[in-house]
């Protein structure tokens, strides 16, 4: 109650010799019309914590003297860092609630969510993971409208803000890189966010930069995208009389030792194996440019730019079309699938947009498809959810709580229980639902070109080889692959 003590109290903490910093965080509470109110500030330096009660400040000019003094004093100060988890829904519900939107300005801030390990998961999450300890979130959903708070409230209350300051000397440490630089963030006006809307119903700016929101988006991505592991391990597989047949993974090449069907080449590594029968020599094994291309050891590098840090599997011929095509023609052959790092992945598939637009002209199979699916309500429910979970703008705008409720109803409706980690395919697969309802009378954009392709049983070999050379030579020509080998260029122009 005592708001010059506070700000005695908060100098006090400060004069510690090291950066000042000061958590920030706040509860909620029901109102009579069934919405929610901030109820309660909690504000952490690293060896205090206050807790400024908000319920029940109706004179005006109390109203004035603590916006001030929370404007003055610690928001606005630029010798003081801010830090927060998802503070941005807190503080426009604060400008709403006590007006003066102006006031309500957080400089010097650092969103610790977006440098957590996990930045999905939630703050208890990440205490988890960074500072070693489970952080009791029982008290959440407590009656925060209640007074006098229980001794339980005030202890969640005030660790919930401490932590943070815990965290950031944490993570400052292992993430010193923009992502921990420091914004400004500004409560945002429900109309005002509206009138400021680009015309694609997105909002331009409100907490972050431009450069650093793409920086984030670009960070997500990688995070979701790329690949974790090597995914070329060049391990080597003979026919008996020695020859080479191809290239292959540790896995594939036990299996065949494993089944009998081969055995390790004596006096080598453990990476080439010799095959106990001779196998049926494929078309892709002929003498020419293409035997020259896959007897080379592939690189876990980008084919466009080099070696790269973070890299991912980029389909030439889309998979929309793959997945109709028959068995031996959407194996996953060289040509097809190549390292892309996510740059040049982002690029490709903007390119790509563009031949499928071209391709849907040449076949009239329009890219939305013929017909309409009927949908279930739930499962529709759960396609949106994927939907957004899929979109990095939308994913990172929301606060971790409500990607956590969607995560759920995409897990329910895919059968899965627990905390289920879902991956982007099992995103995707909640959407190609709607393609393979062909039972509904909706055909797929894929299909109808595939269809068409293959019309004449005689020439869909042909046919089929003639498209895949189209994606590849557009893939070519646009991107201009500098780690391609030449056997490459001549195998498929």
């Amino acid at each position: 109650d005592d708001l010059q003590a506070m700000r005695q109290g908060l100098e006090r903490g400060w004069v510690i010799g090291r950066e000042a910093v000061l958590g920030l965080d706040a509860e909620w509470r029901r109102t009579a019309s069934g919405g929610v109110e901030a109820a309660l500030l909690q504000i952490a330096s690293r060896t205090d914590v206050w807790l400024v009660d908000l319920v029940g400040w109706n004179d005006a000019q109390d109203r004035q003297t603590l916006v001030e003094l929370l404007s003055s004093d610690i928001l606005r100060r630029n010798d003081v860092l801010k830090l927060g988890w998802g503070f941005a829904h807190d503080l426009h519900a604060l400008g709403a609630r006590f007006g003066n939107q102006t006031f309500w300005e957080v400089t010097n801030y650092v969103e610790l969510q977006r440098s957590a390990p996990d930045r999905n998961g939630g703050l208890k999450l990440a205490v988890e993971q960074v500072l070693g300890f489970t952080l009791d979130k029982s008290e959440q959903r407590g009656d925060w409208g209640r007074r006098p708070l229980s001794v339980a409230q005030i202890n969640y209350a005030a660790l919930d803000a401490y932590v943070l300051t815990a965290l950031y000397d944490q993570l400052i440490e292992s993430r010193a890189d923009e992502l921990m630089a420091p914004i400004i963030l500004r409560p945002q006006p429900r109309a005002e966010r509206a009138k400021r809307c680009n015309s694609n119903g997105s909002i331009p700016g409100d907490l972050h930069s431009s450069a650093l929101m793409a920086h984030e988006k670009r960070a997500l991505r990688i995070t979701r995208f790329a690949c974790t592991k090597q995914v070329y391990e060049n391990c080597t597989m003979k026919a008996p009389d020695g020859s080479f047949l191809c290239h292959c993974d540790q896995k594939k090449l036990r299996w065949y030792v494993d089944k009998g069907l081969g055995h390790l080449e004596p006096g080598s590594e453990p990476n080439i194996v010799i095959l106990n029968f001779m196998p049926d020599l494929q078309r892709d094994t002929q003498d020419g440019p293409t035997k020259v291309y896959y007897s080379e050891p592939r690189r876990n590098e980008c084919v466009i730019c080099g070696p790269r840090s973070h890299y991912a599997r980029y389909h030439v011929v889309p998979m929309c079309y793959r997945r109709y095509m028959p068995v031996w023609a959407k194996s996953h052959r060289s040509h097809d699938v190549v390292l892309l790092c996510m740059d040049c992945h982002m690029t490709a598939t903007s390119k790509a947009a563009e031949l499928k637009a071209r391709v849907a002209r040449m076949f009239g199979a329009p890219l939305e498809g013929i017909g309409k699916a009927e949908v279930p309500a739930r499962d529709r429910r759960a396609q949106r959810a994927a939907w957004t979970l899929l979109n990095d703008s939308k994913r990172l705008a929301m606060p971790a709580q409500r990607v956590r409720e969607l995560e759920l109803v995409v897990a329910e409706a895919l059968g899965r229980s627990g905390e289920p980690k879902l991956s982007t395919e099992d995103l995707r697969s909640l959407l190609d639902d709607r393609e393979n309802s062909e039972e509904c009378g909706f055909s797929p954009h894929g299909r109808l070109v595939v269809n068409q392709l293959m019309a004449d049983a005689d020439s869909a070999r042909d046919a089929l080889h003639e498209f895949f050379c189209l994606w590849r030579q557009h893939f070519f020509d646009h991107m201009k692959p500098l780690h391609l080998k030449q056997e490459w260029i001549r195998a498929v122009t």
